[in-house]
């Protein structure tokens, strides 16, 4: 995989990352954790159109590290479904992506991450969500807000401001 440099964005643009629907360099490694949890998840499968992917936080040496957020839906043969978010990591040569932290971050009652609207801000990652206020249905939760993540010891923290 020549070039894993090459699709890291300038770090210059701190505010809006570049963020996609699927990067074929790291699409590999996240079709595995989404299958790995949808199998845990009898009768779960990805909607693979909801994932997004960016490459916009580069690690200690400059390589990059990609965010990808994707959604297991229909977990036990009903219409329920989760939000992961994974941190994806060069390995020690550079030459390939591995998993370096994937958590739950949203779901059916619980929030819904707004991908596609991702954004580095301040060395955070930060992604607008639409909360359940007291009367919304499970279907449409209207509240407006942003879950804000940072990266500690390879691992993904969410901040709480």
């Amino acid at each position: 995989m020549a070039g894993l440099a090459s699709l890291m964005l300038a770090a210059s643009s701190p505010v809006l990352a570049e963020t996609r629907p699927g990067l074929p360099e790291v699409d590999l490694v996240v079709d595995r954790i989404a299958a790995h949890l949808a199998s845990e998840a009898s009768g779960g499968s990805e909607f693979r159109r909801a994932r997004w992917t960016t490459l916009a936080i580069p690690d200690a040496d400059g390589q990059p590290r990609g965010i990808s957020i994707f959604t297991i839906e229909g977990i036990g043969g009903g219409n329920n479904f989760t939000q992961y978010m994974t941190l994806l990591d060069t390995d020690a040569e550079h030459v390939r992506f591995i998993e370096a932290d994937t958590r739950i971050v949203g779901g059916k009652g619980i929030r819904l991450l707004v991908a596609n609207e991702l954004s580095i801000r301040d060395g955070r990652i930060v992604v607008p969500t639409l909360s359940y206020a007291e009367r919304d249905a499970l279907c449409c939760p209207s509240m407006p807000g942003d879950a804000r993540f940072e990266i500690r010891g390879g691992k993904l923290h969410e901040r709480v401001d």
